[in-house]
């Protein structure tokens, strides 16, 4: 960042009243001429979730109430690596700031974790919602999923019930493309009575709905 001009960008950050004024502009100039730029913008970048490791993520950690230390399946003591823990924060940030609807949990989850995390509201026989959510979790998370239960940072609606995650492969998805997004989210398709292994999703084209 040193081709960034900080000094300027102070000036212009200057009330209206003194945005005409040279002297409180040399002012502010003059005061931060020699300011470290680069460390400054080090420490910005040291306690971003996203670029913060180590130490930096406990700190992080801290201050959105979540820790990386958990009881692992085999009921070990266990602690999770920078990657599991960085998304084990995103998780705690979505339960602590998100409105706590099925909209809002499913746009934060989609727009954070893509298809690794997904949550489902479970439905009876008749129909009818349980008052009670799924989440299917990428199976390479599973120690991740086993902290988020234990310090309750998967988000839900309040009253409703989490039931045990189920852990999926890539395989297990299902899922449908749009016209708009050609990329399917989930990518195992419909299958036949002839061939009876999954095949990757399609798009249910005019053609493809004649054909069937």
């Amino acid at each position: 960042m040193a081709d960034f001009n900080y000094a300027d960008y102070l000036t212009n950050l200057l009330i209206l009243q003194y945005h005409n004024k040279p002297r409180a502009k040399a002012t502010i100039k003059a005061c931060t001429k020699w300011f470290p730029i680069d460390l400054i913008f080090a420490v910005r970048d040291g306690f971003s979730i996203d670029t913060a490791v180590g130490k930096q993520l406990d700190i992080i950690g801290k201050y959105i109430d979540v820790d990386r230390y958990y009881t692992n399946a085999s009921s070990q003591p266990s602690t999770l690596s920078d990657d599991d823990f960085r998304k084990l924060l995103k998780l705690k940030a979505i339960v602590n700031t998100g409105s706590g609807t099925d909209y809002g949990i499913d746009s934060a989850l989609r727009e954070t974790f893509g298809s690794d995390i997904r949550a489902v509201d479970d439905i009876d026989a008749n129909g009818h919602h349980t008052m009670s959510m799924t989440y299917y979790i990428r199976d390479t998370l599973q120690d991740l999923a086993y902290a988020a239960i234990q310090k309750g940072c998967l988000p839900k609606p309040l009253g409703v019930q989490l039931n045990s995650p189920v852990f999926v492969s890539e395989e297990d998805l299902f899922g449908f493309v749009t016209y708009t997004d050609q990329t399917h989210l989930f990518k195992t398709g419909f299958k036949d009575y002839e061939d009876r292994v999954d095949t990757d999703g399609e798009m249910l084209t005019f053609d493809r709905v004649r054909d069937l």
